[in-house]
């Protein structure tokens, strides 16, 4: 029974077809099962057909992007630094509601014709889908119509969704989030429930440091910006949520309060993507940053993790825990340490 099962093994990888794992719990382990190798013939012409249709799609956008009536991209371009903030409401078109440091990051490509701007943000924002999901499922998403819609309006859900799933890893990619949209920074505090302070730690000094040293280059724009936050605090607009950010705020952070306690990372982008300051149908985008948490060994960078959600291996040489499974990272990295 044994040499059967070795030979199957045997005959499977051959055909770079991967072993079906031990548990399937997921969409993404049921398609483990049947994942065909990165160098088969057939998983090649998939991720070509992938990439053609997502470069199809830019060059497409591109193309009919002068026909479109409005454009998120408009408020990164061609903005005046010296009254950005005034009388600017959440939910104005080309209103440009993000930190001053983000502002004189964009300053620089007004220089360029807004085609091109607009071009090259449509590139990052695939860039970062396919880096998110993968070219197959990247390419599939484009069906969706809030990533197509993002992608297309030229905002940034999707690189606030990179940036959260970075945070497990790196926590100084907060800032990102800390400094644009602001609110869903409420993720932190997956790190404080999980008292994981040298994570917290990492992302609240970098945003602080950022904000110390621009803030003495133009302190009136940056008090212009706390400002307009403040004026827009309880402001509703038009939108697919029609809810006050402050209520949407409890209930992200009762969202992360049972993620963290049940070590499901997944929440983080869902509680996040409720907590925006305005939620349209383009801002369900940031929901792709659920399936990289979700399947985090195979679809995080070089296959690991270096945080609390580092798999860790059996002292018998088994099979490393799930992730996503139950405990706290106090337990992972306590198992890890007594391995050591």
């Amino acid at each position: 029974m044994q040499s059967t099962k070795r030979s199957r093994m045997a005959v499977e990888g051959g055909m770079g077809i991967a072993p079906a794992p031990a548990r399937a719990g997921d969409l993404g382990r049921a398609l483990d099962q049947v994942r065909l190798g990165n160098r088969h013939p057939l998983r090649l012409a998939l991720r070509v057909i992938a990439l053609a249709w997502i470069v199809f799609f830019w060059v497409w956008l591109i193309g009919i992007q002068a026909t479109f009536v409005e454009v998120d991209a408009g408020a990164y371009w061609g903005f005046d630094l010296a009254t950005l903030y005034d009388g600017v409401r959440l939910g104005d078109q080309d209103a440009f509601l993000y930190s001053p440091v983000v502002a004189w990051l964009f300053a620089p490509f007004s220089a360029l014709p807004f085609e091109v701007f607009y071009a090259l943000l449509a590139a990052v924002n695939l860039a970062a889908l396919v880096w998110l999901l993968g070219p197959e499922l990247g390419a599939l998403s484009l069906f969706f119509l809030p990533v197509s819609n993002e992608v297309a309006r030229g905002n940034i859900h999707l690189l606030l969704a990179v940036a959260i799933v970075l945070g497990f890893r790196y926590p100084a990619s907060w800032a990102w989030v800390l400094l644009t949209k602001v609110t869903p920074g409420v993720g932190l505090l997956w790190f404080a429930l999980r008292r994981e302070w040298r994570q917290l730690g990492t992302a609240l000094a970098v945003t602080s440091a950022i904000v110390a040293i621009t803030f003495v280059i133009d302190p009136g724009l940056w008090l212009g910006w706390l400002r307009m936050l403040a004026a827009n605090v309880e402001t509703t607009r038009p939108s697919f949520l029609e809810v006050p950010v402050l209520p949407r705020l409890a209930l992200a952070v009762g969202l992360i309060a049972l993620g963290a306690r049940r070590n499901r990372p997944a929440i983080v982008p869902v509680a996040a993507m409720l907590a925006l300051p305005g939620v349209w149908v383009n801002s369900l985008a940031m929901l792709v940053a659920v399936v990289p948490l979700w399947r985090w060994p195979q679809r995080f960078p070089n296959g690991k993790t270096e945080t609390s959600l580092q798999p860790v291996a059996t002292a018998g040489g088994g099979r490393a825990p799930d992730p996503m499974a139950e405990g706290t990272s106090a337990d992972l990295n306590s198992r890890s340490s007594i391995r050591k």
